[in-house]
Parts: structure tokens; C-alpha cells; sequence
């Protein structure tokens, strides 16, 4: 396996654990998570998504409810 470092565009997501990321095409999307030492991250309509094509980390408008916990996949 080898793991190269890309230099990305954007702000960054926040640092985060126990998140979901997931790729789909050329887009990889987190969600959720905690930050370490504290507690899930509640009450933010907040998707993080990079675009591995462009480089770009990008924060699309979120509308409706987020589900109730996002951490561990619970």
C-alpha cells in the first residue's frame, strides 16, 4: 500500500473521532463524530465533503433534521 499527502483547497473539517466517511465517485463525505474528550457533535447540520478530483474540501447547505446520534456508527 502507499499513502501519498495531497495538498487540498477550502477549510478543513473540523478534528473529529468516531465520524463516518464515506466515498462515492469522486467525493468523499464525513458526518458526525465526536471531538475527542467530548461528546458527539450535536445539533450541527454540518456535512464536510472533498472533492478528490479538484482537491477542494466543500460545505454544502444542509436542510432538515440531522439524525439524533452520529458517533460509532450508533
Amino acid at each position: 500500500m502507499q499513502v501519498d499527502e495531497v495538498a487540498v483547497a477550502g477549510r478543513l473539517p473540523n478534528p473529529r473521532c468516531f465520524h463516518t466517511f464515506t466515498a462515492i465517485g469522486n467525493r468523499c463525505y464525513v458526518v458526525g463524530g465526536k471531538r475527542i474528550n467530548e461528546g458527539p457533535m450535536r445539533g450541527r447540520n454540518v456535512l464536510a465533503v472533498l472533492d478528490t478530483w479538484s482537491g477542494c474540501w466543500l460545505e454544502p447547505l444542509v436542510s432538515g433534521p440531522m439524525p439524533e446520534v452520529l458517533s460509532s456508527h450508533q
